[in-house]
C-alpha cells in the first residue's frame, strides 16, 4: 500500500514539476487553447499576432496593386495569461480578447498618395496637326468608400481588397464623330508647282467651337493666297526679245499679251476642294488665261514704216501698208498682243463716230483692233499723221479678208 500512495505521489509530484517548467517557459498544455486555437508556447502564439500585423493590406484598382504595411494594429498580445500560475493551470480555454483594427489614417494617407486622376479624352487641335488623344484610365477612386468598405472586413482573413475606379467623363469614343469631321484637315491640300501650297491646317485658326466653317475663314484669305499665286504665273509685265522684218533686235513690252491667273476658275476650284475635301494629289498649274507662246506665227505692225507683215513658221505670208492711229490725238498703242475676238462684221462707236467695218480683230479692252477701213483709197506713208484712226491699224479691206480668214484668237501682235 505504502508503495502504491508512494507512486501515486511521485506521479502528482512530477506533474506539479512538469506543469511548473511548462509554465515558466511559457508552454501550453496539449489541451489548452487560446481563441479556440492550440499554440505551443507563448511565442508561437504572439508570432501569430505579428504575422497578421505585419501582413499589408492590398488594394486592386484595375491592374494596378497598392501595397500598404503597417495596416493593421492589435490590442492585446496575451502577456496576461502566465501572470497567474494558478489560473493558467486550471484553464483550458484562454481568451485574451484580442482586437484587430486598420490603421484608417495611416491606409487614409496612402491611399490619398497613390490616387492618379484620369484624364479625359479630347481634340488636340493645332496647326501641327489635329489628334484625338484616348482618355486615360489613371488610378483613382473614392477613398472615402473605400475606406467604409474596408471598416466591415476582417483583417485576420483579409485578402486583396478589389476598389471601384473612377472612370474618365469624356471618352473617345464621345469625340470620334467630332474628330471625323475635323481630321480631313490634316491631310488635306492643294499642292501647285511654283510652290505655293494651302494646307487644310492653314484653317485651324478660324475653327468655330472644334468645328470647320467656311464662312469663318477670313475674306481675305483665299484672295491674298490667289494674289501670291498669280504671281508665279502673271507674265503681263514681261518684255520680249524681238527680231524684226529688218533684222533689228528689239524689246517688246508685253500689253494684253502675257499669262496671268484666271482668279474667279481657281477660286472655284479651290472652295469646291474644300466642300469636298479633295486634295491634289501631284503639283497643280492653276487655271489661266491669255497666251505666252510667241512661236513662229505672228503679225508685225511698224509705226514708223506704217506696214503690217504676218508670217507663218517663220515664213512671211503676206504684207501690207496700213494706217494707224493719229500721231498727236490717237495714237496706237506700242507692245505685244493678242487677237482676243474675231467678229465678222460690226460698228465701231467713239466719241463722235460710229463706223462699220466688215472684218473686226481686236487687240485691247479699249477698242484698239485691226479692221478693214473700205472709206480709205490710200495707205501707208505718212497719212497717219494728219489723218489717223482713233487708234486702230486700217487695211486695206481685200487684205483684212485674207488675214481675217487666216488668223485665229490668240495670235500674238508685235507693234512697234
Amino acid at each position: 500500500m505504502k508503495k502504491f500512495l508512494g507512486c501515486i505521489m511521485l506521479i502528482v509530484a512530477t506533474c506539479i514539476v512538469a506543469t511548473i517548467i511548462c509554465y515558466s517557459n511559457e508552454l501550453f498544455l496539449p489541451w489548452q487553447n487560446v481563441n479556440n486555437r492550440h499554440y505551443m508556447d507563448k511565442d508561437t502564439y504572439d508570432a501569430e499576432i505579428q504575422r497578421i500585423v505585419k501582413t499589408p493590406v492590398k488594394f486592386k484598382c484595375r491592374e494596378s496593386i497598392l501595397v500598404i504595411k503597417d495596416a493593421i494594429s492589435v490590442s492585446e498580445t496575451g502577456s496576461e495569461i502566465f501572470t497567474d500560475y494558478l489560473k493558467w493551470l486550471t484553464t483550458t480555454d484562454f481568451d485574451t480578447n484580442v482586437e484587430y483594427t486598420y490603421n484608417f489614417s495611416h491606409i487614409q494617407e496612402v491611399l490619398e498618395r497613390g490616387r492618379r486622376s484620369p484624364q479625359d479624352a479630347y481634340i488636340s487641335i493645332s496647326t501641327n496637326g489635329i489628334k484625338l488623344i484616348p482618355e486615360e484610365l489613371g488610378l483613382d477612386y473614392d477613398v472615402d468608400k473605400v475606406l467604409e468598405n474596408l471598416s466591415i472586413m476582417d483583417p485576420t482573413a483579409l485578402q486583396t481588397v478589389k476598389i471601384e475606379p473612377l472612370k474618365p467623363k469624356v471618352l473617345a469614343a464621345d469625340l470620334q464623330e467630332a474628330y471625323d469631321q475635323l481630321k480631313w484637315l490634316n491631310d488635306f491640300k492643294i499642292q501647285y508647282e511654283c510652290g505655293v501650297n494651302l494646307k487644310g491646317l492653314d484653317f485651324v485658326p478660324y475653327l468655330n467651337e472644334g468645328r470647320f466653317e467656311y464662312t469663318n475663314l477670313p475674306e481675305t484669305m483665299l484672295p491674298n493666297m490667289l494674289e501670291a499665286l498669280n504671281s508665279h504665273y502673271d507674265t503681263t509685265n514681261n518684255t520680249a526679245k524681238f527680231t524684226t522684218t529688218d533684222g533689228d533686235t528689239i524689246d517688246v513690252k508685253y500689253k494684253t499679251y502675257g499669262k496671268y491667273l484666271d482668279f474667279g476658275k481657281e477660286k472655284e476650284f479651290i472652295e469646291e476642294s474644300i466642300q469636298l475635301h479633295r486634295s491634289t494629289s501631284e503639283n497643280r498649274i492653276p487655271y489661266l488665261k491669255g497666251y505666252d507662246n510667241i512661236g513662229d506665227t505672228y503679225i508685225e505692225v511698224s509705226l514708223d514704216k506704217q506696214h503690217l507683215w504676218y508670217y507663218v513658221n517663220g515664213v512671211l505670208d503676206s504684207e501690207t501698208d496700213v494706217v494707224t492711229g493719229s500721231a498727236s490725238k490717237h495714237p496706237t498703242p506700242r507692245g505685244l498682243f493678242y487677237v482676243s475676238e474675231r467678229i465678222n462684221g460690226k460698228y465701231l462707236t467713239g466719241d463722235g463716230y460710229r463706223t462699220w467695218v466688215n472684218k473686226w480683230m481686236r487687240l485691247t479692252n479699249s477698242g484698239v483692233g485691226l479692221h478693214d477701213a473700205t472709206w480709205r483709197s490710200r495707205f501707208g506713208g505718212s497719212i497717219y499723221k494728219t489723218n489717223g484712226s482713233h487708234g486702230c491699224v486700217n487695211l486695206p479691206k481685200k487684205f483684212a479678208y485674207e488675214l481675217y480668214n487666216k488668223v485665229q484668237v490668240g495670235l500674238p501682235v508685235f507693234i512697234y
